[in-house]
């Protein structure tokens, strides 16, 4: 009986992996792109959150569709979503062919809570949160290769056809991925969600649809980690819009003539962060909430967010980069590994995709503010944007006092509404 489940999870991690691998290619040079492009700040900021905006839009819409109609033809759908993305980032010469690569890698990115619920349906409450700390550790192996490869291929790409050459290269093997992806879980990945168990309700027309809300009210604790959420990815994602131009800037490369340079840079960076994620993700987070509970961790992983993101500003080498994102993404790495833990603990089981695809809305909500944010403060005065993300991440966790681990039930049983 435990073989089919393992299957499955087995699966599921590969396909985040693979389709992580590919993200992982694209982000860190999307701000060398948009730097080479002329881009401001402000219009790095709305690029980045203009993937967020679409995974806002229907992250819900894609988890209540997982309720009623099963997690396979959802996921299948959104990975066709993603191939076509990573296709026009490939042949993207413009800033805003970048812009429009990016709203349609959002859509089909808008999976990640299906995934989650994917594994809540196929694993017992005891195993959970080492299950969402796994998913968590295919994000973070994805950022630790999609990087790597991004540094090599960008550079390689951009000597061989040109400035644009990178982009080329990285969106063609970020594709192929893709590719490969589908087709694994088309033929690999069973659906988790008898006829039986499934919600007959309608999908709701927002993210923040009446009967979610409703849902929220009759369980007020996730109504508290929705609002952690939504505060710590707002603070923590000043970062994505900023964090390649702060190094270029910081390490006064010039774009123009320094592309494989800015690319190599931006990816040795967010590999080690990915690196990090995965270490924790993977290896540690199981034992440490057995140690600590999950409650506890996503203290630990908030205050370790603050402090990272108050010290950045101040970092001027690739050398003092690397070491405070050493802080940065392992409290990434335990929020990221936590708080779906706590939604699935929190929600009943015949609407936990939609709980979850709430998280995933308001995360990509807090992605859709904090870059925009970030982006229009970089501009201004360099330190702000990144000072504003630690006290963000510092409210969240004084939000985050009031959170349990369990809610208070007979073991094993689950919370009915």
């Amino acid at each position: 009986m435990e073989s089919r489940p393992r299957s499955q999870t087995g699966v599921i991690y590969a396909i985040v992996f693979l389709d992580l691998l590919g993200f992982g290619l694209v982000i860190p040079q999307l701000g060398v792109y948009a730097k080479l492009y002329g881009a401001s700040g402000l219009a790095q900021g709305l690029l980045i959150a203009s993937y967020s905006l679409m995974q806002f839009l229907c992250g819900p819409l894609f988890g209540r569709w997982s309720d009623r109609v099963g997690r396979r033809p959802v996921l299948l759908l959104s990975l066709c979503g993603s191939l076509a993305g990573y296709l026009l980032f490939a042949f993207s010469h413009s800033f805003a062919m970048l812009f429009v690569s990016r709203l349609i890698h959002g859509l089909g990115s808008a999976n990640l809570a299906t995934a989650q619920a994917y594994l809540g349906d196929v694993t017992p409450p005891e195993r959970r949160a080492k299950a969402m700390g796994l998913i968590g550790a295919a994000f973070g192996l994805g950022f630790v290769f999609g990087p790597a490869c991004g540094a090599i291929l960008g550079p390689w790409g951009s000597h061989h056809w040109g400035p644009h050459g990178g982009n080329l290269a990285i969106g063609l093997l970020a594709s192929s991925l893709s590719l490969l992806t589908l087709l694994l879980g088309a033929a690999r990945l069973p659906e988790s969600l008898p006829p039986d168990r499934r919600s007959g309700d309608a999908a709701p027309s927002s993210p923040f649809a009446t009967a979610s809300l409703d849902l929220c009210h009759q369980q007020p604790v996730l109504t508290r980690l929705l609002w952690v959420f939504f505060v710590a990815t707002a603070g923590f994602s000043v970062l994505h819009a900023i964090l390649s131009y702060h190094l270029i800037d910081s390490l006064r490369l010039d774009v123009a003539t320094d592309t494989g340079a800015a690319q190599r840079f931006t990816g040795y960076l967010f590999t080690w962060i990915g690196l990090l994620a995965a270490l924790v993700q993977g290896g540690l987070i199981g034992r440490l909430v057995q140690r600590c509970g999950e409650s506890r961790l996503l203290l630990a992983g908030l205050v370790l967010l603050a402090g990272a993101l108050a010290l950045l500003p101040w970092t001027h080498s690739l050398g003092q980069l690397l070491l405070v994102a050493t802080p940065l993404a392992i409290g990434n790495a335990l929020c990221t590994a936590t708080l779906p833990t706590l939604m699935t603990f929190h929600s009943p089981e015949p609407r936990r995709g939609e709980a979850l695809g709430l998280l995933q809305a308001v995360g990509s909500l807090g992605r859709i503010v904090g870059p925009v944010a970030g982006g229009a403060l970089y501009g201004l005065q360099r330190p702000s944007p990144f000072l504003l993300g630690a006290v963000l991440c510092a409210v969240a966790a004084l939000v985050a006092l009031g959170v349990t681990d369990r809610p208070a039930l007979p073991p094993g049983s689950e919370v009915a509404l």
